[in-house]
């Protein structure tokens, strides 16, 4: 599980929401400052869970389909279970995308439930109710259907089921996301324009929902394009390498310049040594680079960096967080036999999205 640092503002955010918002305006006179301090800690950290658990409901049902989930993150509007394969089937698509708001509801009663049975303090029970009414508003946000949302999965898998395509069901689905995610931009700014200083959190939304949906849009046309193939089909058997002896001079007019690459792999004799980036060489005064191999700059190789040509090339490739434009390193018994860079994976996808269209 990953949690994104926007997680954490949000969280200062809610927790200041229970203590500020809530609790003195409902029961001012029945709590101390460090009794609010202390619920609006604990409310926040009860709703985070309930969105936790929301995400790992999805894993769970995923798992049961023999979908592999790559993790969780927990970001700023909540949290996202990253899938390593599409569902191969619309039911189980439709079951993993209502699992999250079924579990929302049933924190939402259970909480309902707490704070009905009168069974704790009034402050926590108080409490208790704003976490249930927070769940219900997270499985009805979650259902609108905009994908790349819970909503929005379940009625691509229901578009999958009437039109028995994936890609054609995505497609749809992404343009009402996207649409979805520009009228909330449009609602946002009417709203600021009136006064209405909330109407910014509308805009960030719609923005997020807006990207989110030309993302998730772009990752399946991906899948389809990349369906069947390995990394060996997608790799540049003829990359731009380092050899150690050559000098950093060198290294820039006739290495780097020749690739658009931040990293550019170092090799002997087929082996890796190692790595020689961008921001390294800058660190190096020009008047040096003469006197300077490149073999004094080189770093290790980053594990994750590593891929087999014999990998199925989605699983490899997004499997593996980089920064742009550092290539990974396709080795076969201990020796490179290519590279996958960005450009030339964009290249070759964009070629065959076009022929399959």
């Amino acid at each position: 599980m990953e949690v994104d640092w926007s997680w954490f503002v949000v969280f200062f955010l809610v927790a200041w929401a229970i203590r500020d918002g809530l609790f003195l305006q409902l029961m001012p006179e029945s709590a101390s400052p460090a009794a609010l301090a202390v619920a609006g800690i604990g409310g926040g950290l009860l709703f985070f869970a309930s969105l936790l658990g929301h995400e790992l409901a999805h894993c769970w049902v995923a798992r049961r389909r023999g979908i592999p989930i790559a993790g969780i993150t927990l970001f700023i509007f909540g949290g996202v279970a990253r899938m390593k394969m599409e569902p191969e089937r619309a039911s189980d698509e439709l079951r993993m995308a209502l699992a999250g708001p079924v579990f929302s509801l049933a924190a939402a009663a259970f909480f309902w439930l707490v704070w009905g049975a009168q069974i704790l303090p009034p402050l926590w029970s108080e409490l208790f109710r704003y976490l249930a009414i927070a769940n219900v508003v997270v499985a009805l946000f979650n259902l609108v259907p905009a994908f790349p949302s819970d909503g929005g999965r379940a009625l691509r898998a229901i578009l999958w089921m009437w039109t028995g395509s994936l890609h054609r069901a995505t497609r749809t689905a992404a343009w009402l996301g996207q649409a979805a995610g520009w009228g909330l931009v449009f609602l946002g700014v009417s709203r600021f324009l009136m006064g209405d200083w909330g109407g910014i959190w509308y805009v960030l939304l719609g923005l997020f929902l807006q990207n989110a949906a030309q993302v998730a849009l772009h990752q399946t046309q991906w899948r389809r394009a990349m369906r069947g193939l390995t990394v060996r089909d997608l790799m540049d058997r003829s990359p731009v390498l380092l050899p150690p002896g050559v000098n950093l001079a060198e290294a820039v007019h006739d290495y780097f310049l020749r690739q658009p690459s931040e990293v550019l792999p170092v090799v002997d004799g087929g082996r890796v040594l190692g790595t020689v980036s961008v921001a390294s060489l800058r660190a190096v005064p020009q008047e040096r680079w003469n006197d300077t191999p490149v073999s004094a700059l080189m770093e290790p190789a980053r594990p994750e960096l590593y891929v087999s040509p014999g990998e199925d090339a989605w699983e490899a490739l997004s499997g593996v967080r980089r920064p742009p434009n550092v290539p990974l390193l396709v080795v076969e018994d201990g020796l490179l036999v290519g590279t996958v860079s960005q450009e030339t994976l964009a290249r070759q996808l964009q070629l065959r999205m076009r022929i399959e269209a």
